[in-house]
């Protein structure tokens, strides 16, 4: 659909390593600009968790999206568990949910209007074109072997935008 339409305009992004917790999975946080700028400067950066294998060649890598409560822990228990099995999985906070959630503003990615609603929806999905890209690049990633993961909420944006983006080639919803 032209909504999901995304330039491929190069983009910066930022990757902060976290503390070693484990001997096969390094975790790092990533940040990079949403394609749509909102009236919210909080919303306007993406926030991501990269769960990444420790491996000598490129491993499949997967978008991992979640649920409508917000509740990081179950995406991350995912996230680490696809790590863990050699998956790179980058675990993606959608609009208006974590650091991107402005508390001084009662906007929200799912709204009783369906305009914002609608606006979300296309803001979280060249978002997760955006994430496609940086995992195709990432040089210890198999850019042939992309794919999407959401439960709930995640389930629904991850199948918009499974049909959107081409790359995105496994998907479980």
């Amino acid at each position: 659909a032209p909504r999901f339409r995304l330039l491929t305009d190069p983009f910066d992004y930022r990757e902060e390593s976290t503390p070693e917790v484990s001997k096969r999975v390094s975790i790092s946080k990533i940040t990079f600009p949403s394609p749509i700028k909102t009236t919210s400067e909080q919303n306007n950066t993406v926030h991501c968790e990269y769960y990444r294998p420790k491996s000598d060649k490129p491993v499949p890598a997967v978008i991992v999206l979640h649920i409508l409560g917000g509740d990081f822990p179950l995406a991350r228990v995912f996230a680490n568990m696809f790590a863990e099995h050699g998956v790179a999985a980058l675990f993606l906070k959608m609009p208006y949910y974590g650091e991107r959630r402005d508390p001084m503003s009662p906007r929200r990615m799912i709204s009783k209007n369906p305009r914002e609603t609608v606006e979300g929806m296309t803001q979280a999905i060249l978002d997760i074109r955006r994430a496609t890209a940086f995992l195709a690049s990432r040089e210890e990633v198999d850019p042939d072997q992309l794919g999407i993961f959401g439960i709930s909420l995640g389930g629904i944006t991850g199948g918009l935008a499974a049909t959107s983006e081409p790359r995105l080639n496994n998907i479980c919803l």
